[in-house]
């Protein structure tokens, strides 16, 4: 302790990355996307398409898309794929894309 306050040492042991535990961790995700926020469209959900297809596994994937056009409401939509594998992949679109958030 320092004037009062305390410390605490903290050892981590390991540290894993999403995309290595998701399958053992993750039940279900989200993929969020901002309609409005997002300045390269144009493309940008085929190649989501694209990376899910080939993506494949067991964690359940839903949706939800905001688009003020539409509706001041977001719109949550189940896949029907039966699962997805969240891979580094994924990941890293999802990084390049400010528009674009995953909720666990």
């Amino acid at each position: 302790t320092r004037g009062g306050e305390k410390y605490y040492t903290l050892d981590v042991l390991n540290v894993d990355f999403l995309h290595e535990v998701a399958e053992s961790a993750v039940n279900s995700i989200t993929i969020n996307i901002d309609m409005d926020a997002e300045t390269e469209k144009e493309g940008m959900l085929e190649d989501l398409s694209q990376i899910i297809l080939d993506s494949l596994g067991e964690t359940e994937l839903s949706f939800m898309i905001r688009d003020s056009r539409i509706s001041s409401q977001a719109i949550t939509m189940s896949s029907d794929i039966p699962g997805i594998k969240i891979n580094r992949k994924l990941m890293d679109f999802v990084q390049a894309h400010e528009s674009i958030k995953v909720s666990i």
